[in-house]
């Protein structure tokens, strides 16, 4: 009987590390030209929305939309285990009802851990550890309050809108994040996206990431984990009209910069005053950099001031922007300015057979740009501003044809 249960010991274990090695393969994320699949715990618990705007072969960019989190403190440590499962069990607990209201809610996924390594040698060095738990939708605009020990904490996620995703399975370990983060950094050089990164933390900057976890440490298989570098493209400039003299000289210029929050406010007012102004003649443009006047601030309101190099000057020449990947697809329409290759756009010249061209309406926000610049990497981003643009996938009205 001994030799039997140490026989039956011997096939549990082994079966238990078939499952967990099946785990880790069944989920290794290659995404399709949708994005990765829905983990199967999304379809049982609540996630956070997000909004997948590019997918490649072994990560997505989504776009994540501002929600209510709970946020354990911060715990100094060289591993991830014990860096976060005290951060876990506090957050645990409250949600099973250690709070003022004595309220349980639901379980939801995924978890959340925020690592910040204090240098380039990864979770073997003392990172700092954050774990936040997303709160379900009926606490999204008032959720129980934290716990009088203040371990717990309401807080607004995330703090950049995107986020480049690579997604894996298996349990959770210092050896599998550390490859999986290398792997995304490689996945993504050369890309904007890696641009973008370098721009929101500063270049040769340490890069936080996020681990996140959807299945609890009792399941062993189609176990869904991601690693997630996120990044913010901020955008400076601005929109504006400006009026000449008789003799083709500048005689006033109302400028707006341009916030990531007030972009769309800011030409949707600018766009008014084009049309009550046509008929004196006005003239809208962008620019870029910052206006030169004290009084612009980070105001959208119209300001009397010159802004530092005036980009665009569209006039009347109607276009529609075609999706350059070749669907054929209408993807923006605006006023195109020039194809003269010596022409700047964002600083860089226009190039043969392109053109520049000033965006007014975006028909497909996810599409992404054919030479994106480390601010705007999305058309739904260009709004406002100039692209360059294939010229054989500018479909323009017969009459406003460059000569």
């Amino acid at each position: 009987m001994g030799s039997v249960g140490k026989e039956s010991g011997l096939v549990v274990i082994l079966m238990a590390m078939a499952m967990a090695l099946l785990g880790s393969m069944l989920c290794e994320g290659k995404a399709d030209s949708k994005g990765f699949e829905e983990p199967l715990n999304c379809k049982k618990l609540e996630c956070p929305p997000y909004q997948v705007i590019e997918t490649q072969k072994d990560f997505e960019i989504r776009s994540y939309t501002s929600a209510r989190w709970v946020s354990s403190t911060q715990r100094n440590s060289t591993s991830f285990k014990d860096g976060s499962s005290k951060g876990f069990k506090i957050l645990f607990y409250y949600f099973l009802g250690k709070n003022k209201q004595a309220a349980t809610i639901d379980m939801t996924a995924p978890v959340f851990v925020d690592i910040n390594p204090s240098n380039a040698s990864g979770l073997s060095s003392n990172s700092s550890y954050i774990v936040y738990f997303y709160l379900p939708q009926k606490y999204q605009k008032s959720p129980p309050p934290p716990p009088l020990s203040d371990q717990v904490r309401p807080v607004t996620l995330p703090k950049y809108k995107y986020a480049a995703v690579r997604r894996f399975g298996g349990f959770l370990k210092n050896i599998n994040i550390t490859s999986q983060v290398t792997a995304l950094k490689k996945s993504l050089k050369g890309t904007p996206s890696e641009s973008a990164i370098a721009k929101t933390y500063g270049t040769g900057a340490v890069v936080p990431y996020t681990v996140a976890g959807y299945n609890s440490p009792f399941e062993y298989v189609n176990r869904v984990n991601e690693v997630m570098f996120w990044f913010d493209q901020r955008k400076r400039g601005g929109v504006g009209l400006m009026t000449r003299d008789h003799l083709g000289q500048v005689k006033w210029i109302t400028a707006i910069p341009i916030s990531n929050t007030q972009s769309a406010k800011a030409v949707e007012a600018l766009r008014w005053e084009v049309t009550l102004a046509k008929e004196k003649g006005s003239e809208h443009f962008s620019f870029e950099g910052d206006a030169q006047c004290s009084e612009c601030g980070n105001h959208w309101k119209n300001t009397h001031c010159v802004p530092s190099r005036v980009t665009n000057n569209p006039g009347s020449n109607n276009c529609k922007l075609l999706d350059w990947m070749g669907t054929g697809e209408v993807v923006a329409a605006g006023h195109w300015s020039s194809s003269d290759p010596n022409e700047r756009v964002h600083h860089i010249p226009l190039g043969p057979n392109a053109m520049r061209v000033w965006v007014d309406v975006v028909k497909k926000r996810e599409v992404f740009l054919r030479r994106p610049t480390s601010d705007i990497l999305y058309i739904e981003e260009a709004k406002g501003t100039t692209v360059a643009w294939p010229a054989d996938k500018v479909l323009m009205d017969s009459s406003s044809m460059p000569g």
